[in-house]
């Protein structure tokens, strides 16, 4: 009895040591695990801050320093990124530098490396897209192009330059306040991951890293987010999407776009805000407009871009079915690349007087003068002073970059006299330079340089 009592002790204890050598391996596998996936964590955030190094230049400008990509040679495209990227989102339209376009893609401010301002409002942002531009040497007229939570800045753009616009693109694009942000920013995580943020790089590159395994699981987690396909239309989509040939490819590439969330939630937080309050500038765009719009646009609802089509004078709603809000696999990104390019070459330049001169009041900056252009081809010209009133009437007539200006008969200074100038917009300012004028007193005065008001 004494040897069996003293064998079940000896069992008991080595029973007990097995237990402590299994949770011991155990952690040690767990341990192994998280290093590794540390390690992994670590060269994947590396790699990604690398590959953004290589296109990437910082300027310093009038208005502070300002981050931005630059691809392909040709016509130049001012490409403002989509909610939650950054001048990298320059990556994912390929296809118009391979078509002879040459893409600039500023970091807006708050992501990547352009800082945030205090006050970056959309109509801010416009006007450092105009300094960089000037920075860059860049005089030609560009095509503006928005993307999502871009599309206020290209808008704001098109409508104070339009001297340096000539033509703009909305994709998916924002064209007026959004009043609940909240599908936006839930786009943007793409998977619930309950103990992270949208802030986390560990969040990217989990979802990235899931993607490179389980792309059926993020385009539907991207579908369910960002479209407005039913339950059974989704998985049918779903479906037709991961058998597409490149669409891991594509999918990727759009997940570098807006990952590294730790340099760009600044940017993110911003236009959040922004987008709640926005309300477009006042005047009516009249440069050619493309607005290309997902039906199937779970964040900004089509309809808007309907209502934006109205406000312009010569605007193009072009519709697809998509995936849903900014993403986009193979097909789309094809079509709506040629529907660009169709775009540009068709489009026809509308001359700087239609565009920057009439309708416009515009301040002489020697004695605060008006000087109001119409439309119909007559001016007024106004004087406004405490001893004496004076007011002229008389007729415009533009020919390419040149000016005449004729007072009506009945005015007491230079009547039915001709005055021809060559004039250039100018950030806003209006300058003219007198090619044949006899009349001294309109030359003078015409010289001293105008601004605008709104």
């Amino acid at each position: 009895m004494a040897k069996r009592k003293f064998s079940r002790k000896k069992s008991k204890k080595k029973t007990s040591s097995s237990s402590v050598k299994y949770i011991s391996i155990i952690l040690l596998l767990l341990i192994l695990i998280v290093v590794l996936g540390y390690l992994s964590y670590k060269g994947w955030n590396s790699k990604q801050r690398t590959n953004l190094q290589p296109l990437s230049t910082v300027v310093s400008t009038s208005m502070g320093p300002v981050e931005y990509f630059s691809k392909g040679e040709g016509q130049v495209i001012l490409l403002s990124h989509m909610e939650g990227s950054g001048a990298d989102n320059l990556k994912l339209f390929d296809g118009l530098t391979a078509a002879g376009f040459r893409l600039i893609c500023p970091s807006r401010p708050g992501y990547l490396n352009t800082p945030l301002n205090e006050n970056a409002t959309y109509a801010y942002q416009a006007e450092l897209f105009s300094v960089l531009l000037k920075q860059l040497n860049i005089n030609e007229k560009v095509i503006v192009m928005g993307i999502s939570a871009g599309g206020p800045t290209a808008i704001e753009f098109a409508k104070k330059y339009p001297e340096k616009s000539k033509a703009l693109i909305l994709i998916n694009a924002a064209t007026d306040k959004i009043d609940s942000t909240a599908n936006l920013t839930d786009a943007l995580r793409l998977k619930s991951i309950p103990f992270l943020d949208e802030k986390s790089d560990i969040a990217s590159w989990l979802v990235y890293n899931l993607a490179k395994y389980n792309t059926r699981k993020v385009i539907t987690s991207l579908l369910e987010k960002n479209s407005k396909y039913a339950p059974a239309d989704r998985e049918m989509k779903v479906a037709e999407l991961v058998n597409l040939a490149g669409a891991k490819e594509d999918l990727l590439r759009y997940l570098e776009s807006v990952s590294i969330y730790s340099k760009r939630s600044e940017g993110l937080n911003n236009d959040l805000n922004n987008l709640a309050t926005y309300k477009p500038g006042s005047g009516k765009i009249r440069i050619p407009v493309l607005i290309i719009h997902s039906k199937t646009d779970n964040v900004i609802e089509f309809s808007k871009a309907e209502k934006f089509k109205k406000t312009a004078d010569n605007a193009e709603l072009y519709s697809y079915e998509g995936n849903g809000h900014a993403i986009w696999l193979e097909e789309d990104l094809k079509n709506i690349t040629a529907k660009t390019i169709e775009f540009i070459k068709n489009s026809k330049e509308v001359i700087p007087y239609e565009i920057g001169i009439a309708g416009t009041t515009w301040v002489n900056k020697s004695d605060g003068a008006l000087l109001q252009i119409k439309s119909d081809g007559n001016f007024n010209l106004d004087f406004p002073s405490v001893d004496e009133k004076k007011f002229y009437q008389g007729k415009a007539i533009v020919v390419d970059d040149q000016i005449s200006f004729t007072y009506n008969p009945g005015n007491e200074t230079c009547a039915n006299i001709a005055g021809i100038y060559r004039f250039v917009l100018n950030d806003g300012n209006l300058e003219l330079k007198a090619l044949n004028d006899d009349c001294k007193m309109r030359k003078q005065h015409f010289a001293k340089g105008w601004f605008k008001i709104d």
